[in-house]
Protein backbone atom coordinates (compact mmCIF):
# COMPACT_ATOMS: atom_id res chain seq x y z
CA UNK A 1 0.00 0.00 0.00
CA UNK A 2 1.71 3.32 -0.86
CA UNK A 3 1.35 6.21 1.75
CA UNK A 4 0.26 8.71 3.46
CA UNK A 5 -2.22 7.35 6.00
CA UNK A 6 -3.98 10.59 7.05
CA UNK A 7 -5.03 10.23 10.54
CA UNK A 8 -7.93 11.01 11.81
CA UNK A 9 -8.12 12.21 15.61
CA UNK A 10 -11.54 11.91 16.54
CA UNK A 11 -11.61 8.00 15.47
CA UNK A 12 -8.38 7.09 16.37
CA UNK A 13 -8.97 7.75 20.10
CA UNK A 14 -12.55 5.56 19.12
CA UNK A 15 -10.30 2.78 17.54
CA UNK A 16 -7.87 2.74 20.29
CA UNK A 17 -10.31 1.54 23.27
CA UNK A 18 -13.01 0.08 20.96
CA UNK A 19 -10.36 -2.03 18.24
CA UNK A 20 -11.52 -5.41 19.52
CA UNK A 21 -15.05 -4.98 20.10
CA UNK A 22 -16.49 -2.17 18.06
CA UNK A 23 -17.39 -2.62 14.64
CA UNK A 24 -14.87 -1.29 12.39
CA UNK A 25 -15.58 -1.02 8.38
CA UNK A 26 -13.35 -0.30 5.45
CA UNK A 27 -14.56 2.20 2.46
CA UNK A 28 -13.11 3.35 -1.22
CA UNK A 29 -13.08 6.82 -2.05
CA UNK A 30 -12.14 8.61 -5.30
CA UNK A 31 -9.72 11.29 -6.36
CA UNK A 32 -12.16 13.84 -6.27
CA UNK A 33 -11.95 13.64 -2.42
CA UNK A 34 -8.88 15.54 -0.28
CA UNK A 35 -8.96 14.16 3.38
CA UNK A 36 -8.86 16.85 5.86
CA UNK A 37 -8.58 15.63 9.72
CA UNK A 38 -9.36 19.27 10.82
CA UNK A 39 -12.87 19.17 9.38
CA UNK A 40 -13.93 15.77 8.45
CA UNK A 41 -14.93 13.74 11.91
CA UNK A 42 -17.62 11.76 10.26
CA UNK A 43 -17.99 9.48 7.30
CA UNK A 44 -20.85 11.98 6.06
CA UNK A 45 -18.17 14.59 6.16
CA UNK A 46 -16.62 13.06 3.27
CA UNK A 47 -16.81 15.26 0.04
CA UNK A 48 -15.95 13.01 -2.44
CA UNK A 49 -17.20 9.96 -4.38
CA UNK A 50 -17.40 6.97 -3.10
CA UNK A 51 -16.47 3.70 -4.91
CA UNK A 52 -19.82 2.56 -5.50
CA UNK A 53 -19.39 3.05 -9.36
CA UNK A 54 -17.74 -0.39 -9.46
CA UNK A 55 -20.10 -3.32 -9.61
CA UNK A 56 -19.82 -5.71 -7.01
CA UNK A 57 -18.46 -3.31 -4.36
CA UNK A 58 -19.94 -2.84 -0.68
CA UNK A 59 -17.64 -1.30 2.39
CA UNK A 60 -16.41 -4.19 4.35
CA UNK A 61 -16.27 -5.29 7.45
CA UNK A 62 -12.97 -5.23 9.45
CA UNK A 63 -11.85 -8.66 10.33
CA UNK A 64 -9.73 -10.57 12.81
CA UNK A 65 -9.01 -6.98 14.84
CA UNK A 66 -6.04 -7.71 17.47
CA UNK A 67 -3.70 -5.39 19.62
CA UNK A 68 0.00 -5.96 20.21
CA UNK A 69 2.28 -4.23 22.19
CA UNK A 70 5.75 -3.85 21.31
CA UNK A 71 7.63 -2.64 24.24
CA UNK A 72 10.54 -0.33 24.22
CA UNK A 73 14.02 -1.94 24.54
CA UNK A 74 15.56 0.11 26.61
CA UNK A 75 14.81 3.34 28.38
CA UNK A 76 14.46 6.35 25.76
CA UNK A 77 14.07 4.00 22.89
CA UNK A 78 10.00 3.53 20.98
CA UNK A 79 7.81 0.78 21.11
CA UNK A 80 4.58 0.18 19.22
CA UNK A 81 0.83 -0.15 20.20
CA UNK A 82 -0.22 -2.10 17.00
CA UNK A 83 -4.05 -1.95 15.70
CA UNK A 84 -4.07 -5.19 13.60
CA UNK A 85 -6.09 -6.93 11.27
CA UNK A 86 -6.57 -8.62 8.05
CA UNK A 87 -6.08 -6.75 5.05
CA UNK A 88 -9.15 -5.43 3.49
CA UNK A 89 -10.23 -7.77 0.34
CA UNK A 90 -13.23 -6.13 -1.52
CA UNK A 91 -13.13 -9.04 -3.86
CA UNK A 92 -13.03 -8.57 -7.70
CA UNK A 93 -14.87 -5.84 -8.55
CA UNK A 94 -15.98 -4.89 -12.70
CA UNK A 95 -16.34 -1.67 -13.76
CA UNK A 96 -13.31 1.04 -14.43
CA UNK A 97 -13.38 3.48 -12.01
CA UNK A 98 -10.48 3.96 -10.00
CA UNK A 99 -9.93 4.37 -6.28
CA UNK A 100 -7.53 6.65 -4.56
CA UNK A 101 -8.33 6.57 -0.91
CA UNK A 102 -9.13 3.23 1.76
CA UNK A 103 -10.53 4.16 4.36
CA UNK A 104 -11.11 3.54 7.97
CA UNK A 105 -13.87 4.27 10.22
CA UNK A 106 -15.79 3.26 13.08
CA UNK A 107 -19.69 2.06 12.16
CA UNK A 108 -21.87 3.71 15.01
CA UNK A 109 -25.25 3.93 13.56
CA UNK A 110 -25.04 5.90 10.52
CA UNK A 111 -22.40 7.86 8.11
CA UNK A 112 -23.09 10.85 10.32
CA UNK A 113 -21.99 9.46 13.76
CA UNK A 114 -19.65 7.08 12.15
CA UNK A 115 -16.20 8.86 12.88
CA UNK A 116 -12.91 8.74 10.57
CA UNK A 117 -9.97 6.55 11.99
CA UNK A 118 -7.83 6.94 8.82
CA UNK A 119 -7.33 7.31 5.47
CA UNK A 120 -4.46 5.53 3.30
CA UNK A 121 -3.70 6.27 -0.15
CA UNK A 122 -4.14 3.74 -3.11
CA UNK A 123 -4.21 3.15 -6.95
CA UNK A 124 -6.53 0.80 -7.94
CA UNK A 125 -8.93 0.43 -10.75
CA UNK A 126 -11.81 -2.04 -11.34
CA UNK A 127 -11.10 -4.75 -14.26
CA UNK A 128 -13.01 -7.68 -13.59
CA UNK A 129 -10.24 -9.72 -12.84
CA UNK A 130 -7.89 -8.69 -10.26
CA UNK A 131 -9.61 -8.87 -6.37
CA UNK A 132 -9.77 -5.65 -4.65
CA UNK A 133 -6.80 -6.48 -1.37
CA UNK A 134 -4.92 -3.73 0.12
CA UNK A 135 -2.13 -4.88 2.38
CA UNK A 136 -2.01 -3.13 5.38
CA UNK A 137 1.30 -1.79 6.20
CA UNK A 138 4.13 -4.25 8.28
CA UNK A 139 4.30 -4.34 10.51
CA UNK A 140 2.26 -1.72 12.40
CA UNK A 141 -1.29 -3.01 10.78
CA UNK A 142 -3.84 -0.63 10.36
CA UNK A 143 -3.12 1.74 13.39
CA UNK A 144 -0.30 2.04 15.45
CA UNK A 145 1.02 4.29 18.12
CA UNK A 146 4.42 5.42 19.20
CA UNK A 147 5.52 4.88 22.65
CA UNK A 148 8.65 6.10 24.32
CA UNK A 149 9.55 4.41 27.55
CA UNK A 150 11.61 6.57 30.56
CA UNK A 151 12.39 5.09 33.61
CA UNK A 152 12.28 7.39 36.88
CA UNK A 153 15.34 5.57 38.34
Amino acid sequence: MTQPRVPFPTGQLQAMKLWTTGTFKWGLWESDWTPNESTQIHVADITGTEYAGASGYTRQTVTTPTVTVTLPATPGTVGFISYLADDPAFGVLTGTVSAAWLVLYEFVTSDADSPLIAAYQVAFTADSVTAATFPLPEPYGALSVATTYFSAF
